[in-house]
């Protein structure tokens, strides 16, 4: 989760407070079941009332499917989006990553291995990329679209035959916790 105002926040379900405790700036949770149909979610700064929420959603979840959501945007201009995950291994000697553009200072962004062929070209704001990686330490580096200056980078030393989910985070200006930058975490097990 993120947004620029905050550094962590309840999430509230069917306007009910989720029993699994607040979520904090740029971490990850397990799979927690829902029952298909439409539901309503609102990230909520940590103690106060629905009314101060940063965002307030609706989403269909269909039945057997596995979702991520994530919270994202700047103070007043908050996003809630769901990705569905994908179980299906990659294949040996690769990684399987989706990369999610969730930083709103970055409008549309390519992505692709130091100084090699891009994976990616303009990714907008909100939305994912899916592609297939070898294994090995390598420098990825995030560019605005048709730029060769990278705006973020990490290096990176995927697993074969694993799942990641991949996102830019942060702002551009800023210098602390909440800087631009690429995260990950590795697709949770059912």
């Amino acid at each position: 989760m993120y947004n620029d105002a905050e550094q962590g926040v309840d999430i509230n379900v069917d306007d009910r407070v989720w029993t699994y405790g607040s979520r904090s700036y740029d971490s990850v949770n397990t799979y927690n079941a829902f029952y298909s149909g439409i539901h309503s979610f609102a990230a909520i700064p940590g103690g106060l009332s629905i009314a101060a929420a940063i965002v307030s959603v609706s989403q269909d979840l269909k039945s057997d499917t596995l979702y991520t959501g994530f919270v994202t945007g700047k103070s007043g201009a908050g996003k809630m989006v769901f990705f569905v995950d994908t179980m299906a291994t990659a294949q040996s000697g690769k990684a399987k990553i989706r990369f999610i553009n969730l930083s709103p200072d970055m409008s549309k962004i390519d992505f692709g291995i130091a100084d090699t062929t891009r994976k990616f070209s303009n990714l907008d704001y909100l939305n994912a990329a899916y592609f297939s990686i070898d294994t090995g330490l390598h420098k990825y580096n995030v560019y605005s679209a048709g730029e060769t200056t990278p705006l973020v980078s990490i290096d990176f030393n995927p697993v074969s035959g694993t799942i990641y989910t991949m996102y830019t985070k942060g702002l551009i200006a800023r210098t602390g916790v909440d800087k631009a930058g690429i995260s990950y975490f590795i697709q949770p097990d059912k």
